[in-house]
């Protein structure tokens, strides 16, 4: 019900924006050369589908003799990563409703793209704004190898917990340059795609204010509702707010009675689906904190996202990887989707009353947090 709604609230707002504003499709055209003889181009998107009108979906085109052509209908600027046989991909690339051409070489596909002088403008302007972080993330990674070739029968629990403590604060300047760039720049159209990558890896109150730095014509483009619907949607997982209410099964897909928090003191609900790599690297450490804290006020809930044909897979795994707590099971993952959960693994430590008071607490700092506050 909760999904039928937040894409009620979606269609509307987009339709109300595009008959209000009598917003149009307008054509483009990409000319490319590359250094293949044959091929298929694609414009790959870098976000979930709702922020494409549906024609700026599936755009490609073939080569001919080390050339491109791309044709499309957009309703704006509109970001893409060009994919080569699956196999090559670039940076962003912002398209333009109009004809733009772009020069490709395989040999150094992660190479930044641009259309036109203005992208290109944007794109060095953020990335002098970024700088400061971009080189302590630098450090960060010659030190992490560092440790890591020190330690070599593995990180200690409390050295890996400095370790994310850092990458946070990382992003945290990363994310605070590009609110400085976005209120320099209002109307970069690099401004709204990443904030939409950047949303998708969950809410942070930080997109909302630098979502509210926009000109009003990015706020209220397609792709600008569409993202202002979901942080709407997505601010009810921010610090400090109760944990949402879900119609989940258990992980057999029988009815639930739901899950509670009196009980417990700390309760870690962590979110994940059978085949991620990163979930199940989490496990072997959650295992540990759970058998050492759970008797004193600790509770681990998993919610997996898995589709519906890999319900079997879903209970083989909690059992044969040894997940003695409770599961729950959101089928083919609607309900987390509608709150914009879209990375995983991700998780949410609430306190006895169901309050969020951490969010994607990594397991070295959740072994040290439970250590000194059970």
């Amino acid at each position: 019900m909760k999904k039928f709604l937040a894409i009620l609230f979606l269609t509307f707002t987009t339709c109300s924006r595009l008959f209000g504003q009598q917003a149009t499709l307008k054509p483009f055209v990409l000319e490319g050369t590359i250094s293949l003889d044959t091929g298929t181009v694609l414009l790959r998107m870098i976000a979930d589908s709702t922020f494409y009108n549906a024609s700026a979906r599936n755009l490609k085109g073939k080569i001919k003799a080390g050339k491109f052509l791309i044709k499309g209908e957009i309703l704006q600027a509109t970001a893409f990563s060009i994919e080569v046989e699956n196999k090559y991909y670039t940076d962003i690339i912002i398209i333009k409703p109009t004809s733009q051409r772009v020069q490709c070489n395989i040999e150094v596909m992660k190479e930044k793209l641009f259309v036109d002088r203005p992208s290109k403008t944007e794109y060095e302007t953020f990335r002098e704004a970024s700088k400061a972080a971009r080189f302590k993330d630098s450090l960060y990674m010659n030190k992490r190898t560092t440790l890591e070739d020190q330690y070599k029968a593995g990180l200690p629990e409390h050295v890996k917990a400095a370790l994310e403590a850092e990458t946070k604060s990382i992003y945290d300047e990363s994310d605070r340059a590009f609110l400085s760039f976005v209120k320099e720049n209002p109307g970069a159209d690099l401004a709204l795609w990443r904030t939409i990558q950047l949303s998708s890896w969950g809410y942070e109150k930080i997109l909302d204010d630098i979502f509210q730095q926009m000109t009003d014509t990015l706020q209220l483009s397609f792709a600008g509702e569409v993202l202002s619907a979901k942080l709407s949607e997505a601010r009810r997982l921010a610090i400090g707010n109760k944990f949402p209410y879900m119609n989940l099964v258990d992980e057999f897909g029988n009815k639930s009675e739901g899950m509670s928090f009196g009980k417990n003191k700390y309760t870690l609900v962590d979110f994940w689906y059978t085949n991620c790599g990163p979930c199940r690297a989490q496990f072997p450490s959650f295992i540990k904190t759970y058998k050492l804290h759970q008797p004193k006020g600790f509770e681990l809930i998993g919610i997996s996202t898995d589709a519906e044909k890999y319900k079997e897979d879903l209970s083989k795994a909690i059992r044969e990887l040894g997940l003695n707590w409770r599961h729950f099971w959101d089928v083919n993952g609607e309900q987390t989707a509608a709150l914009s959960i879209n990375a995983f693994p991700t998780n949410f430590l609430l306190d006895k009353q169901g309050v969020i008071i951490q969010k994607n607490i990594s397991p070295a700092e959740l072994a040290i947090f439970l250590q000194g506050n059970l």
